[in-house]
């Protein structure tokens, strides 16, 4: 599933890609998504997904959730009882602490969440920044004035780097480990 497709940006700039247009842009897309899923450390996705996770502690936080149903934990290939897991949507805990071990906890889960709508129009905002050619494309305001009317730009942002509006959308979904 992708985050943003080239029919959601040519809706925000009011334009119609042509087909060199919508070639060119479709990898910037998954490069986008890409740069997004790294800076927050995890991924949405609608569906069954399996998760591995070291040992020794209760709580699991989950990269794809967040979870609408814990299908099954495993610790060393023996099934946790479904009364000792605690589902919290982004986490998961069990009663008890899991056996000492790289990757030997399983978690089989079901996601249904789509990608949330301020990260999508961030995506969509960033890549229609890339796509127009004019002098502001991909920079951000700096400052306005009113009267007689001025703007100035960032210049120190490519339209490659992600903006500021774009991280500051992310950092609310930061998947932060504890360790």
């Amino acid at each position: 599933m992708s985050y943003i497709t080239n029919s959601d940006v040519q809706t925000a700039l009011e334009v119609t890609f042509s087909t060199a247009e919508g070639n060119a842009m479709t990898p910037v897309l998954a490069a986008l998504e890409l740069a997004a899923n790294v800076y927050m450390g995890r991924s949405f996705g609608a569906g069954p997904q399996t998760e591995y996770f070291d040992g020794n502690t209760h709580m699991f936080v989950l990269s794809k959730g967040p979870a609408t149903a814990i299908t099954s934990i495993e610790i060393d290939d023996q099934a946790i009882e479904a009364d000792d897991i605690h589902n919290y949507g982004n986490y998961v805990k069990i009663d008890y602490r899991a056996t000492p071990g790289h990757q030997n906890v399983k978690i089989v889960y079901t996601c249904s969440a789509d990608v949330p709508a301020d990260i999508k129009q961030a995506l969509v905002q960033w890549a229609a920044n890339i796509f127009k050619s004019h002098k502001e494309g991909g920079k951000s305001i700096s400052r306005v004035s009113i009267g007689p009317m001025s703007v100035d730009y960032k210049m120190s942002e490519k339209a490659s780097e992600m903006p500021d509006f774009v991280r500051m959308v992310l950092d609310s979904y930061k998947l932060i480990a504890v360790i």
